[in-house]
C-alpha cells in the first residue's frame, strides 16, 4: 500500500514539473514573439523615416538671423516699433500695401497727381450726387450721362430701393436771413461767407485702388461705398494734349451688404 502511494506523489510531481515547464515555455516564447515584434516595427520605422525626401528649409539664413538689432541703431538701444520707424534705416524699405478683396492693392504712390486731383474730384461729386463735366475729355460728356443713368437703374436692382433723392434745399430759409443781415450791415464791411459743404447723401466715403497706365491711357479703380453695399467703378483716363481726362466710366461691380 505504501508503495502504491509512493508511486503516486512520484507520478504527481512528473505531471506538475511537466506543466510548470509547459507555462514557462509559453510565457518565454511570447516574449520572445513581443520582442521579435517590436524590432520589426522599429526597423520598420527607421527604414521609411530614410526614405522620406525631406525639403531644404524656407529662407534658412532668416531663421538664424538675429533680427533685435540693426546696422543704424546702436546696440544699446532697445529696438522698438516706434525707433524702428524713426530710424534711417526703415526708411530704404519699400512699403507694403494692403490688399482688398475683389478690388486690388491700394498703393496710390504712382499716381500722377493730375489725376489725383481729378478723381478726387469726380469722387466728392459722385458721393454728393452732383457732376463736373469739365473732367470729361472734349467728345466724351455722353459716357458721364450714360454711366448716371446705369447706375441709377442697376441700384434699384442690386440694393432693392430707388435711388437716394437729393435732401430739401435750405437755401430758401437761408435767403431771406442772409437778405435781412445784408440790410443791416450796409455800409460796413463784410466778409465773404464760405460755401457751406454738400451733404453726401449718395455715397458716404470712397477708396482709390493702384491704377495702371500704357501709352496715353490710365485706368484707375475707385470703391464706393454707401449703408446699402459698395460700387466699383473704373475709370478710362486719356491724355488730351498734355491733361489727363475722362474718356470713360464703367461700372465693374454692385454689391449689397448682407444684413
Amino acid at each position: 500500500m505504501k508503495s502504491k502511494k509512493s508511486i503516486f506523489f512520484f507520478e504527481f510531481s512528473i505531471l506538475f514539473t511537466v506543466i510548470v515547464l509547459g507555462i514557462t515555455g509559453c510565457s518565454s516564447k511570447d516574449k520572445k514573439s513581443d520582442s521579435d515584434s517590436d524590432l520589426t516595427l522599429r526597423a520598420q520605422s527607421e527604414k521609411r523615416f530614410k526614405e522620406i525626401e525631406w525639403t531644404d528649409p524656407i529662407e534658412k539664413d532668416r531663421l538664424t538671423q538675429n533680427i533685435s538689432t540693426t546696422q543704424t541703431i546702436a546696440d544699446t538701444i532697445k529696438l522698438t516699433p516706434v525707433i524702428f520707424l524713426c530710424s534711417n534705416y526703415a526708411k530704404t524699405i519699400e512699403p507694403v500695401y494692403p490688399n482688398l478683396d475683389g478690388f486690388g492693392n491700394l498703393d496710390v504712390s504712382g499716381i500722377p497727381d493730375e489725376i489725383k486731383l481729378s478723381v478726387t474730384s469726380f469722387s466728392e461729386n459722385l458721393c454728393t450726387g452732383s457732376a463736373n463735366d469739365e473732367l470729361m475729355m472734349a467728345g466724351s460728356i455722353y459716357e458721364l450721362a450714360l454711366f448716371e443713368t446705369d447706375l441709377k437703374n442697376e441700384w434699384k436692382k442690386v440694393f432693392l430701393e430707388d435711388f437716394p433723392s437729393a435732401p430739401e434745399d435750405k437755401n430758401s430759409k437761408e435767403g431771406e436771413s442772409k437778405e435781412k443781415a445784408e440790410k443791416e450791415g450796409e455800409g460796413r464791411e463784410t466778409s465773404e461767407p464760405a460755401e457751406p459743404e454738400k451733404p453726401k447723401y449718395v455715397f458716404e466715403s470712397y477708396i482709390i485702388g493702384n491704377g495702371f497706365e500704357q501709352n496715353s491711357l490710365y485706368e484707375l479703380p475707385v470703391r464706393f461705398k454707401c449703408s446699402k453695399g459698395l460700387v466699383d467703378v473704373m475709370l478710362y483716363y486719356y491724355r488730351e494734349s498734355v491733361n489727363w481726362k475722362i474718356n470713360q466710366i464703367k461700372i465693374l461691380r454692385m454689391e449689397a451688404k448682407n444684413e
